[in-house]
């Protein structure tokens, strides 16, 4: 019986923690330069803007942007991500 927790323990485990769930966060700049909005970011959903921010386990895409809105990302704190990819 314990061996049978023990294992549904270390399952659920895999199924709730933030490693295990990752997404490809790619900068759209929608809303402004911060980082830590919410709205300038998408996960290619169809739903832009309630995606919430990268972690450490997401994968980043900072798109080119210097064509046109001007808006690359600025990070005024630690930001996290898995790994970074920055087109030009």
């Amino acid at each position: 019986m314990k061996l049978k927790l023990l294992f549904f323990v270390l399952i659920s485990g895999l199924f709730f923690s933030d490693s295990y769930y990752s997404a490809t966060f790619t900068w759209t700049g929608a809303t402004n330069t911060s980082w830590a909005d919410q709205t300038n970011w998408s996960i290619g959903d169809l739903s832009p803007g309630d995606d919430g921010i990268p972690s450490n386990s997401d994968a980043v895409i900072i798109a080119d942007v210097s064509g046109g809105s001007a808006r690359d990302p600025v990070m005024g704190f630690d930001g996290e991500a898995s790994s970074l990819t920055i087109n030009t």
